[in-house]
């Protein structure tokens, strides 16, 4: 049972989709345990159940706030978490499932700023219940959804003495890749906002300098700080039960475990290195990928022999993997300043990393820059096939090396920056 003793101070996260696999969520996830040691935590969430309950685990008591007509329409993913995945009738594999999928996809897009606005009034209404149930030192708003910003001015109304933070990931106003007018309207909507809130909390150096910068007089009273992502260091492998794995005089594999976007994260000049070295090499390379794909994403001539599609899998198996492989392959976003948090995962691995990026402004090179187990090159296949020959040559990674990336990576120490976060404001 969590702690209730009234000599900590209460925090209210308000994480609409806490229960997803979200990077938000996970982020929260996984520092809310380190957090509860200090605080008494709760935690407001959307819930596709009609008659939702609060519950309690170990760390948090949380509060769940039933979807909208409208956001059970267009927000799925809640139906799975609630247990309700549709009768045989319903599959999506079926046409009129997926003309709908595409009807609700064009929806979304449309929407300003994203879907989930219609749960705004839900979820201030139980902000307020809880506020007013009790004294809370800090609500915490996670930034994904982006219409969760709008809470603050609500909140400021109601609560003006309530010290707002608000997390960002990604900033809103440069995330679409498709449309310039939808950044400008973002950014119209985070002037609009951002002056009510206390503090906020980005992942990068690069993404507060765009907001110290794009937003001074909106956050000229706000305190800007960088609290990275980590990794869950328990579902790594033990340090010393890594072995090590000779790329020079055995079959190389390579992993890559994660997502593709066009004109983003793309992997073909990746499997244009592989054919390359399988032509000109002796040994044998063997590229794995893992997640799901649409045929757009496969290479033109496919060779299983060359390059496995895993589809998805559970992150163990993933893990498993990673264990199991030559060396990780990592894929830097095409442009932006967003740091994925596979980047702090794969460092903390124990295997060599191939890093891909073509990004000037990548934060994640700076991440993985001073580590001896990262190889760095450009993304053409020339490169890359150089780099993965480099790789091959590579002597043990340093088990020393490995434990300080791990120690300066894991949740643990995310949380305790958040926590200075939380006491400095």
């Amino acid at each position: 049972m969590r702690s209730t003793s009234p000599d900590k101070p209460k925090l209210l996260f308000v994480v609409a989709g806490y229960s997803t696999t979200g990077a938000q969520a996970i982020r929260f996830k996984n520092m809310i345990p380190y957090l509860s040691e200090h605080y008494q935590v709760e935690v407001i969430e959307l819930t596709w159940s009609k008659n939702p309950e609060e519950y309690e685990d170990p760390y948090a008591k949380f509060h769940r706030v039933s979807l909208s007509r409208v956001g059970r329409v267009l927000n799925p993913v809640f139906r799975q978490l609630g247990g309700d995945s549709g009768s045989t009738s319903e599959k999506k594999t079926s046409q009129k499932s997926r003309f709908v999928g595409q009807i609700k996809g064009i929806v979304r897009k449309l929407l300003f700023p994203d879907t989930y606005w219609f749960e705004i009034p839900r979820l201030y209404k139980k902000i307020a219940s809880v506020l007013k149930g009790g004294h809370y030192e800090s609500v915490i708003l996670s930034a994904f959804p982006f219409s969760m910003l709008a809470l603050a001015k609500r909140i400021k109304k109601d609560f003006p003495q309530m010290t707002v933070h608000y997390d960002v990931g990604d900033p809103f106003s440069c995330s679409s890749v498709e449309s310039n007018f939808r950044n400008w309207l973002a950014k119209f909507y985070e002037k609009a906002l951002l002056q009510y809130i206390d503090s906020l909390v980005v992942t990068n150096d690069a993404t507060k300098r765009y907001y110290a910068l794009g937003f001074r007089k909106q956050l000229e009273d706000a305190k800007i700080s960088v609290v990275s992502m980590g990794v869950s260091t328990d579902s790594l492998v033990p340090i010393s039960q890594l072995s090590d794995k000779d790329g020079a005089k055995n079959d190389f594999s390579l992993v890559y475990a994660g997502r593709l976007y066009t004109k983003f994260r793309e992997a073909f000049e990746l499997y244009k290195a592989i054919d390359k070295l399988n032509e000109n090499q002796e040994a044998r390379f063997h590229l794995h990928m893992y997640g799901k794909y649409n045929a757009a994403f496969y290479p033109a001539k496919y060779d299983p022999e060359k390059i496995s599609f895993h589809g998805m899998v559970s992150n163990e198996q993933v893990f498993e993997a990673y264990s199991e492989c030559t060396a990780i392959v990592f894929l830097d976003n095409a442009h932006g300043i967003q740091t994925p948090g596979k980047v702090f995962e794969v460092a903390a691995i124990g295997r060599p990393i191939l890093f891909v990026s073509d990004n000037n402004e990548s934060h994640s090179r700076e991440i993985v820059k001073p580590l001896a187990h990262v190889v760095d090159c450009s993304n053409t296949a020339e490169s890359i096939a150089e780099a993965i020959l480099q790789l091959s040559t590579l002597g043990p990674v340093n088990p020393e090396e490995i434990e300080a990336v791990r120690h300066d990576f894991s949740w643990k120490k995310r949380a305790m920056e958040f926590r200075d976060v939380l006491e400095s404001v």
